[in-house]
């Protein structure tokens, strides 16, 4: 025990198997004389200061938990495959959409500079900035762009969880969860048919857009 009342433990915990057991420093304020509030079972003040490996960590902050890597059975990721194809199509359809709202071809160079390595955020917004424009006489048709756009974001929201998230479970088990890289918040696995209405909303709008700009409302009104 230090002068100032503090001393230190050493715990020995368990490491991840095949590595040798760990050493854990474990310092703590000793009262003196025990007062009507201290515990028998030697309770730790929020001055507690843990030091794993050299590395000093607050009580208040939660120890970080293990995980494995999770792979879905084969009918899910079948099914994941299908969105993340999807999403692509969708992608070059709205650059397309850019396209027939700006009124040039695809060999134009303004082509290019609108939607080259544009990202999906940044094309949907400038959809709905030149829709504004183009469509400011035709209310119902921009109506109707605009909710398709908003829907094809919401399904793209889904998409990049499902690619970009982290699939996994702690190691101490439990049911397996898909951390959003946004909000790092932790949601149950999709369902296979979760999956496929999904998919099956993203080719309809895919379709109903494509036509609306090429032969349908969307090119009547431009």
């Amino acid at each position: 025990m230090k002068a100032d009342g503090r001393m230190r433990v050493t715990v020995h915990c368990p490491s991840l198997r095949g590595l040798p057991t760990r050493r854990v420093m474990v310092e703590v304020s000793v009262s003196p004389t025990p007062t009507a509030h201290a515990s028998s079972t030697s309770r730790v003040g929020c001055d507690l200061v843990r030091e794993i490996r050299g590395e000093r960590i607050p009580a208040n902050v939660a120890m970080p938990v293990l995980i494995k890597p999770y792979m879905p059975a084969p009918a899910l990721t079948r099914e994941l495959g299908k969105i993340v194809i999807r999403h692509g199509q969708v992608d070059h359809l709205l650059r397309l959409t850019i396209k027939s709202l700006l009124g040039i071809s695809i060999t134009d160079p303004l082509y290019k500079h609108e939607t080259h390595k544009k990202r999906s955020s940044v094309l949907r917004e400038r959809i709905r900035e030149l829709a504004r424009g183009r469509l400011a006489a035709h209310k119902a048709v921009l109506d109707e762009l605009i909710a398709q756009i908003d829907s094809i974001e919401r399904l793209t929201n889904l998409r990049n969880i499902i690619a970009h998230g982290v699939w996994s479970r702690v190691t101490t088990g439990g049911l397996a969860k898909l951390r959003d890289p946004q909000d790092d918040k932790l949601h149950p696995l999709p369902t296979v048919k979760q999956l496929k209405v999904a998919e099956r909303e993203m080719y309809a709008l895919y379709l109903a857009l494509n036509h609306s700009r090429r032969k349908g409302r969307l090119k009547q009104a431009l």
